[in-house]
């Protein structure tokens, strides 16, 4: 979305802020229903491909959250199949070489 605010005033609707202190806020704002044209770069829209219309859109950056998130899962992905690998590889081999000790 790229909005557009004007008319800057303070908290009373009517006078204009003079000095940085002042607490303001905008009268006016336009809003146009569009990616603003300096983000197009960074992201994708994705049109469903069942007719239902539906639109969204995919960040094309990958951010610091995004990237702990990935290394926390394949962490998870490792040891869990480390776990269920070890699991059923010690218990196999000390029955085989317990047949062999006979």
């Amino acid at each position: 979305m790229d909005c557009v605010f004007n008319t800057p005033v303070i908290y009373d609707g009517v006078t204009a802020p003079t000095t940085k202190q002042d607490i303001w806020n905008f009268k006016n704002a336009s809003c146009t229903d569009k990616v603003v044209t300096t983000t197009q770069d960074y992201v994708e829209k994705i049109s469903t491909t069942t007719g239902s219309g539906n639109e969204f859109y995919i960040d094309k950056r990958i951010s610091y959250g995004d990237i702990f998130i990935i290394a926390f899962l394949i962490i998870f992905l490792v040891v869990t199949v480390w776990k269920s690998v070890v699991d059923f590889i010690i218990p196999v081999t000390i029955k085989a070489l317990s047949k062999l000790d006979v």
